[in-house]
């Protein structure tokens, strides 16, 4: 997925992310998203429907779809 827009997109640090899932864990939650782009991803799928996240997600990670060289 490197030639993909989402592979070359900015990622979260991977122990912050660890962090998170670690402290819902011990607190009992069973789901937990991380960081406010994630968030309000998660909550634009629950908007749109399925067929439209489906689009998105194919623009993103289609290959060839990143910035090249």
């Amino acid at each position: 997925m490197l030639d993909t827009k989402v592979g070359q997109s900015a990622k979260d640090d991977p122990a912050d992310v660890a962090k998170t899932g670690w402290d819902a864990l011990l607190v009992g939650e069973h789901a937990v998203v991380h960081g406010l782009k994630n968030k309000a991803q998660v909550l634009a799928s629950g908007v749109l429907g399925e067929a439209t996240t489906a689009q998105i997600h194919r623009k993103l990670a289609e290959p060839g779809s990143g910035k090249k060289g």
